[in-house]
């Protein structure tokens, strides 16, 4: 089985719970934590991937770090994936789970990207605009490239608003490339 549908698998089981629990948002709060823990430290990352570390080594070393903040769910959760081995995909069940998570709260998930960061206005207008599509919530991603020149490249579920300076030179070069018109001279 592949790693995307293992954790598909892995977090569609917790989301179950944690709606059978009516800890929907506690759940979600704490793989927020393990996941910034996991991207902000190398060795807790090496510890997860090792086969070196045996099972139950990292079943402790995760209630020592995690058990007094984390709720028992998630505790839980994160133990069942040592002993069954898929602890080395923490990060795309996260992922996954948080997929998950919008599409029961009804929260749609939009990504802009522009050159520079957003004002607030901009960011409220954005959030705004995203809304009026869908007429769902808002969690807003944002992201800054530079390559971007200036304008800004929305992306909401396969939906894209390209009003970027490089998407319209792209779009330009296009054109005259594909112009199959020469001139006579």
């Amino acid at each position: 089985m592949s790693n995307a549908r293992a954790a598909h698998r892995y977090a569609k089981a917790l989301l179950d719970l944690a709606v059978e629990r009516n800890e929907l948002d506690r759940v979600q709060q704490d793989l927020n934590d393990v996941k910034a823990s996991i991207r902000e430290s190398r060795e807790f990352r090496n510890l997860l991937a090792s086969p070196v570390i045996k099972p139950h080594q990292k079943v402790q070393v995760l209630k020592a770090i995690f058990e007094s903040s984390l709720s028992n769910t998630t505790n839980m959760f994160l133990a069942l994936l040592v002993d069954h081995g898929r602890e080395g995909i923490t990060a795309e069940v996260i992922d996954s789970f948080h997929t998950g998570y919008l599409k029961v709260k009804g929260i749609t998930h939009a990504t802009v990207t522009s050159s520079t960061p957003l004002s607030a206005e901009l960011r409220n207008k954005f959030t705004l605009l995203v809304k009026e599509m869908t007429g769902n919530e808002v969690e807003l991603e944002e992201k800054v490239n530079a390559e971007i020149i200036g304008g800004f490249v929305l992306r909401v579920g396969d939906k894209q608003i390209d009003t970027s300076v490089a998407g319209q030179l792209h779009e330009l070069k296009q054109q005259y490339k594909d112009n199959l018109y020469v001139a006579d001279y």
